[in-house]
């Protein structure tokens, strides 16, 4: 069928668009943002069902591609692939996942999709998430990583240890750096917001 296709996505954000539609932001394994149209969202079981379309979910996706730019692209079905559940037990990893989250959003283009190191770079960050045991410096591990994706960064010698260090070992950071009393946090923040801005 023309303009039809499936693909993996991660929901950015769901938002209520009628009484029983949702428009739906992802990111698919491409990099790109996409806007689509949930016909039907806030009633079908069957093609949306298990909030499925929860921010922070990976799924796969069936979408007809709208034909002329004016319109939005149809969400027709939504499978969840993961729920990373231990995200929303917490609601300090809850917070984190969503600054990640809107990051995403405001980094990602709608039309861009060549920008699939920017996907591996969101879906490592949400597993890890589920484990990371200081979240401060967790969110300095991925202010730095996708600042530095972007080419935003100048880098400096005490970046470095986060560039070696994938998310997933974020536990094995060496102790004692403090992102409250060495100024990193506020920096790689004030970047990301002069970044974003």
């Amino acid at each position: 069928m023309a303009n039809f296709e499936k693909t993996k996505a991660i929901i950015l954000r769901a938002t209520k668009y009628s009484e029983s539609d949702l428009i739906v932001q992802v990111l698919t394994i491409s990099g790109e943002r996409l806007s689509l149209l949930a016909r039907g969202a806030l009633r079908s079981k069957k093609r949306f069902g298990g909030g499925v379309l929860e921010p922070t979910h990976y799924v796969e996706i069936s979408i007809h591609r709208a034909t002329s730019q004016d319109r939005l692209s149809i969400l027709e079905e939504a499978t969840l692939l993961e729920d990373f559940k231990k995200i929303r037990q917490d609601y300090d990893r809850l917070e984190v996942a969503f600054f990640i989250l809107e990051t995403l959003t405001r980094i990602s283009q709608e039309g861009d999709s060549l920008s699939d190191g920017l996907f591996d770079l969101a879906g490592h960050a949400l597993r890890s998430l589920q484990e990371a045991k200081d979240l401060k410096i967790f969110q300095l591990h991925f202010g730095l990583k996708i600042l530095h994706q972007q080419g935003m960064l100048e880098p400096e010698p005490w970046m470095q240890i986060f560039f070696k260090t994938p998310l997933a070992q974020h536990a094995s950071l060496p102790e004692g750096i403090d992102p409250n009393k060495i100024h990193h946090w506020a920096w790689v923040e004030s970047q990301l917001r002069e970044y974003l801005n």
